[in-house]
C-alpha cells in the first residue's frame, strides 16, 4: 500500500492540489445547484406554514411570525434569483472556473447570513432558540470543500451578523449567554470539520486522479538514490583499496624507478635505454593511478576557505591554454563576476584540469573547449563544454564508475576524482550530452554569512 502524507510534502501538494481544486470546485458547483433547489421546494413548504399561521392567527398574537414570513420571501426570492442565473448562464459557469466559484461562495454567503437573521432575529421573537444557524453550519461543514481562508470568512461575517441580531433582540439574559456559548461551539467546531473534511478530499482527490504519476515520480527518485548509493559504495570501495595499499605500492615503485634511472644511466646501448624509458614511464603511470587513488581516499577533512572561482580557474587558465594550442585546438573562457563560496584550491585546480583535459581529449584538432562561470539562483555554476562527438546514453550512465573508461590508456578514475571532490564541496556534478558536444557543469552553493563564520573558527582551531 502506497501512503503519501501531504503535509509533509510540499512538492506534490504544489504540483497536484491546484487540479484537485478544480475537481472539488465542480462538486462544490454540482452541490449548489443540488441545493438550491431543496432549499426553493423547503421555502414552498414553510411559506404554505406561514400562511396556515396566519389563518390560525398567530401573526396577530406573535408579531415574530410576519417577520419570519417577510425573512422567507427574501429567502425564496434569493433562491429563485440563483436558480435562473444558473439556468441562463449555464454554459459560462460551467466553463469559467472564476464565475463558478462565485456562484459558489455567492451562495453560500447569501444563505448562511439569512440562516443567521432567522435565528438571531425571527426566530427569537416566536420561541427563542437558534437551531436554524447551528444546523446551517454544521450542513456547510459536511456539504461544501472550500479552503480554510473562505470557511473561516464566511463563518465569521456570518456570526458577527448573528451576535449583532440575537444580542438586539434577546432580552432574557440567562437565554442570550446560553446561545453565545452554544452558538460559539458550533460555529468552531464547523470550522474544524470543514477544514479537515476539505483537506481530506483533497487528498483523496490528489490520489484519486494522480497516483499513477506521483508513483511514478516516487519510483524514478527511489531509482535515482539507489543510484546513488550504488555509486557511493563503489567509491567507498575504492577508498578502502587505496587506504589499504596505496602508501605501501607507492614506496617499492619510488625505489623500482630510482634504481632503473641508476641503471640507465650506466647504459651505452640505446636500444637498452629505450627499454628503461619504457619501464621508467610505466611506474610512472602506475604512481599516477595510486595518486588518484589516494585522492579519491582522502579520509583527511578537506580544509575549506572563503575564496572566489573566477579567480582559482583564472591562475591555471594558461595551463589549460596551452594544452589546447598544442592539440590545434581554442579555448574560450567565459569568466563572470560571481560570489566567493567556501573552496580547497587545489582540489578545485584538479577538478577544472580534469574536466578540461577530458574535453580537449573527446575533440579532434580544430574543436574549441569552453569554460564558463556563473551564477544562477542561489549557486555559482562552472561548465565546461567541448564540441567531441558526444556521449551514448549507455556510456553516460556508466560515467563516474570506477575503472570504466572509453580511452584506450585511461583509469576511469578522472570523474570519480572529480565527483569525490564536488561532494567535499558540498557540490553537484551534472553531465549532458549531444550530438554537438557534451556539458559538465559543477553546482555550488553559495554559502550563508554563517557558513563563512564557521568555516573560520574551524580552521582556526
Amino acid at each position: 500500500m502506497i501512503k503519501i502524507n501531504l503535509e509533509n510534502d510540499k512538492i506534490i501538494l504544489a504540483k497536484y492540489g491546484e487540479k484537485a481544486w478544480e475537481r472539488l470546485n465542480e462538486i462544490n458547483l454540482k452541490r449548489a445547484t443540488f441545493l438550491t433547489y431543496t432549499v426553493a421546494f423547503v421555502n414552498l413548504i414553510l411559506l404554505m406554514i406561514d400562511y396556515i399561521h396566519k389563518e390560525q392567527g398567530l401573526w396577530t398574537i406573535t408579531p415574530g411570525y410576519v417577520l419570519l414570513f417577510y425573512t422567507h420571501v427574501v429567502q425564496g426570492i434569493g433562491v429563485l434569483l440563483f436558480i435562473l442565473s444558473y439556468l441562463i448562464f449555464k454554459a459560462k459557469i460551467n466553463s469559467s472556473k472564476d464565475l463558478s466559484l462565485l456562484y459558489v461562495y455567492s451562495f453560500i454567503l447569501f444563505l448562511i447570513n439569512i440562516c443567521a437573521f432567522t435565528s438571531g432575529w425571527a426566530d427569537q421573537f416566536i420561541h427563542g432558540e437558534i437551531s436554524v444557524y447551528i444546523m446551517s453550519c454544521t450542513v456547510f461543514a459536511v456539504f461544501f470543500y472550500l479552503k480554510p481562508k473562505y470557511f473561516i470568512l464566511f463563518y465569521v461575517q456570518s456570526f458577527i451578523n448573528f451576535l449583532i441580531y440575537i444580542t438586539m433582540t434577546q432580552d432574557n439574559l440567562q437565554i442570550l449567554q446560553a446561545h453565545y456559548v452554544n452558538s460559539t461551539l458550533s460555529v468552531i467546531l464547523s470550522m474544524i470539520i470543514a477544514i479537515t473534511v476539505s483537506k481530506m478530499m483533497e487528498r483523496d482527490t490528489i490520489y484519486k486522479y494522480n497516483l499513477e504519476e506521483i508513483v511514478n515520480e516516487r519510483t524514478t527518485k527511489l531509482k535515482e538514490s539507489l543510484e546513488t548509493v550504488q555509486r557511493l559504495e563503489r567509491l567507498n570501495l575504492v577508498g578502502k583499496m587505496a587506504a589499504t595499499v596505496g602508501h605501501e605500492v607507492r614506496n617499492p615503485l619510488t625505489a623500482i624507478k630510482g634504481f632503473l634511472q641508476l641503471m640507465k644511466g650506466k647504459q651505452s646501448e640505446p636500444e637498452h635505454i629505450e627499454y628503461f624509458d619504457i619501464m621508467i614511464s610505466e611506474i610512472d603511470r602506475a604512481n599516477s593511478i595510486i595518486t588518484k587513488f589516494l585522492s579519491i581516499s582522502r579520509n583527511k577533512a578537506t580544509i575549506m576557505n572563503r575564496g572566489n572561482l573566477k579567480e582559482v580557474v583564472s591562475s591555471i587558465l594558461p595551463l589549460i591554454e596551452a594544452d589546447a594550442i598544442y592539440r590545434n585546438m581554442k579555448l574560450i573562457a567565459d569568466l563572470n563576476e560571481v560570489p566567493d563560496i567556501l573552496l580547497n584550491e587545489q582540489e578545485i585546480n584538479q577538478l577544472v584540469l580534469n574536466l578540461a583535459r577530458n574535453g580537449i581529449e573527446a575533440m579532434e584538432a580544430g574543436g574549441c573547449l569552453t569554460i564558463k562561470i556563473d551564477q544562477r539562483n542561489d549557486k555559482v555554476i562552472l561548465t565546461v563544454s567541448d564540441e567531441g562527438p558526444g556521449i551514448e546514453q549507455d556510456i553516460l550512465d556508466k560515467l563516474g564508475t570506477p575503472f570504466f573508461s572509453t580511452k584506450e590508456t585511461g583509469t576511469g578514475l578522472g570523474l570519480v576524482v572529480c565527483n569525490s571532490i564536488a561532494e567535499r564541496h558540498n557540490a553537484e556534478l551534472k553531465i549532458k550530452s549531444s550530438s554537438e558536444g557534451s556539458f559538465f557543469e559543477v553546482h555550488f552553493k553559495i554559502p550563508s554569512p554563517k557558513d563563512f563564520e564557521e568555516a573560520t573558527s574551524a580552521e582556526w582551531n
